[in-house]
């Protein structure tokens, strides 16, 4: 005869835990890509509706014909996409080898906006700017594309809506796991 406590069942306990691991992980992978996806579409509408941008230059809304920033012919909004990356999570924004419709580098283009750039005037710029009608003060020496962050914003206001994804997901599976 044994003095003591005995233990029984923890084969059924390792099993629910290996079924548990299991869902967990399928759980976790469609959390991520919903996540992804509404950063997508977040990202979109900002740039589409609500991004409070810097203005375009008058030249610029003379050549596009739009005083939209961003949105020339839709080639940068187009391209804002997803990409899972395993179990380290996703990617979402421009990904590099995306072209515009006129062979443009939109990886480039996106990051330009985002962050802004100021560029030297070389006389060969002067003179292209020249032959489509923007003349250049003889003392400008620089042209300076302001940033229109349209990425980094959009995430900041998004993570809460990510967190509650993420919680209302882990508290419906736990919920449908207690169930049976």
């Amino acid at each position: 005869m044994n003095d003591g406590i005995q233990i029984t069942g923890l084969d059924k306990a390792l099993r629910f835990m290996n079924r548990f691991e299991s869902r967990y992980e399928s759980m976790v992978r469609t959390l991520v890509r919903r996540a992804a996806l509404l950063v997508v579409k977040e990202i979109k509408a900002y740039v589409r509706d609500s991004g409070n941008f810097a203005p375009n230059h008058p030249a610029t809304i003379a050549q596009k014909g739009s005083d939209k920033p961003l949105i020339n012919h839709g080639d940068l909004i187009n391209s804002i996409t997803h990409k899972l990356l395993g179990d380290e999570g996703f990617f979402a924004g421009v990904l590099k080898g995306k072209k515009s419709s006129d062979g443009e580098d939109l990886v480039n283009i996106g990051w330009i906006m985002e962050h802004g750039v100021t560029i030297k005037v070389s006389s060969r710029m002067r003179g292209y700017l020249h032959s489509i009608g923007i003349h250049l003060a003889a003392s400008t020496t620089t042209i300076t594309i302001p940033a229109r962050p349209f990425i980094q914003p959009v995430w900041e206001s998004v993570l809460p809506k990510i967190k509650a994804l993420f919680v209302e997901g882990f508290r419906d599976q736990i919920q449908a796991w207690a169930r049976g």
